[in-house]
Formats: C-alpha cells, structure tokens, sequence
C-alpha cells in the first residue's frame, strides 16, 4: 500500500508472470479490504503493474460478451463478467469448487434462457 507523495514503480514482468501476479494481488487487496476494495487499479497497484495489464487479462472477456449479444447488450455483459468474476475470487478465496460449479450451471441456464450462446456453455 502507497502512502500519499509516494511514488509508485511499476515491475517489469517477464512473459506469462502478469496474470498470475495480478491474481496473487487481487487476493492480498481481498485479504486486507473486502471485495468493495478489488479494482482492476487497486489489484494493478498492488501488483505494481499498469492498469493497462489488467485490461489485457481480464477485460477482454467483457468486450466478447458485448459481441455476442444483441444490441444494447452490454448491460448484460457487464452482469455476467461481474457474476464470473465473482465466482472466481469466491473459488480463489474459499476454495468451494461444488459451490462455483453449481453457480456456474445456474448461470449457463440463466443465459440459455436468454438465448445467449456463452463461453461457458463449452465445458
């Protein structure tokens, strides 16, 4: 954690480190906050990484949603990368996989209800 006027370096990560590093921070900004606190800035800033990395690992998946459904769907697609990436920190945090599981097929069912061809129908 930075203190104010203190300045911030940024690592330099070697290939395939930045999306592990950044879920290691996620967890440790869990760990000392809650879940309120976990942002794609703080989990970079506790990484010392950029924003701009996190983006790259995990923003990507929003914008796929965004293209698979209809117009207007964004909405939508926000609501299930927040649904997905809760399900991830809550596996991360406590290491329920009967419990993600089951959110998950609840999800699937909730989106093929809505006509929605989801990545996480491919399992």
């Amino acid at each position: 954690m930075t203190r104010p006027g203190e300045v911030v370096t940024q690592r330099r990560l070697n290939y395939g480190e930045g999306r592990e590093a950044l879920l290691a921070a996620a967890v440790r900004v869990v760990a000392r906050g809650g879940l309120r606190n976990l942002t794609y800035r703080a989990a970079a800033k506790e990484a010392g990484v950029t924003h701009g990395l996190v983006v790259h690992h995990f923003g990507a998946a929003e914008r796929e949603w965004a293209r698979m459904l209809p117009r207007g769907g964004r909405p939508l697609a926000r609501l299930v990368f927040a649904a997905l990436d809760g399900l991830v920190l809550h596996q991360l945090t406590f290491g329920e996989q009967d419990v993600t599981d089951a959110a998950l097929g609840e999800l699937r069912s909730l989106l093929r209800l809505l006509g929605v061809a989801a990545p996480a129908d491919e399992s």
